[in-house]
């Protein structure tokens, strides 16, 4: 089924200040040490962004706020690639990071703490051929390139379909998904994959009258998680951390900040994980 953008409203406003997590009860008695953990962010949409002043927002940056807020711990926090991110917490010089996406083997030597689902939307040139606008019709037209970020999982459907496309040479991997936007303006790839936190940028007026948004799997959520080294953060700080997300997960304080930076159009395919 076809999926469409549609413009936010003032309701998203409206719908953040009856959503709004902040409370002084909120806070956690808290006497785990936890002082200059090492966290980093990674720059993706909504997740995590600049705004014209070059501050830096998103929705990861309100979970970790507020997490710190409520457990009083202090985080030193810097801004990656995922791969070298990942890397880093496997190596075991980063404790934390935000919006990790787990696989039997990350799982080796993390911990997944979920805080929203959702689930990707292949994103593909207008002017496709119709008979190549399903994942199959795609794979068929040996032409057709997609564009994906580097160290990204999409899911168990995608993976396979990528590795399809992959073995024919058919995939470009960058370090961002600001890079797979150029990549398709430049019409050097013909489809990429795009989660809703992602796709603010496409609502750029050169670029909204050149796509279809397609939703190939409708069924296969991803969960996006605060990640937790196994080998430098404690089974007693990891329990504590998991506390505090299910309580702002419960008190509503994750679908605020959720429809903060998304408005209530692309929240529709984006979830508070329960």
């Amino acid at each position: 089924m076809q999926y469409y953008l549609r413009k936010t409203t003032i309701l998203s406003g409206l719908l953040f200040l009856i959503l709004l997590c902040f409370c002084e009860f909120c806070v956690a008695d808290n006497n785990v040490a936890c002082s200059q953990l090492r966290l980093a962010f990674y720059e993706d949409g909504a997740l995590f962004y600049r705004n014209a002043k070059g501050e830096f927002l998103g929705i990861d940056k309100d979970v970790v706020d507020e997490l710190q807020r409520r457990t009083a711990c202090s985080f030193r926090t810097s801004v990656d690639s995922r791969v070298r991110i990942w890397a880093q917490i496997r190596q075991g010089t980063l404790d934390l990071s935000v919006s990790g996406i787990a696989t039997k083997e990350r799982e080796k030597f993390t911990r997944f703490i979920p805080y929203f689902s959702t689930h990707n939307f292949a994103i593909l040139r207008k002017n496709l051929p119709p008979e190549s606008q399903s994942a199959e019709g795609f794979l068929a037209y040996s032409q057709l390139r997609v564009g994906v970020v580097k160290g990204f999982q999409h899911g168990e459907t995608y993976e396979a379909w990528l590795a399809q496309m992959r073995s024919q040479g058919r995939v470009e991997e960058v370090g961002d998904f600001e890079t797979v936007i150029r990549l398709f303006r430049a019409h050097r790839i013909d489809a990429m994959l795009a989660l809703p936190t992602g796709m603010l940028p496409l609502q750029a007026p050169e670029l909204r009258e050149q796509f279809v948004i397609k939703d190939w799997v409708p069924t296969e959520t991803v969960n996006f998680s605060l990640v937790i080294s196994k080998a430098n953060v404690s089974d007693e700080l990891a329990v504590l951390f998991e506390k505090t997300i299910a309580d702002m997960r419960k008190d509503g304080c994750i679908e605020a900040i959720l429809h903060k930076h998304l408005g209530p159009d692309l929240m529709t395919n984006v979830h508070n994980v329960n």
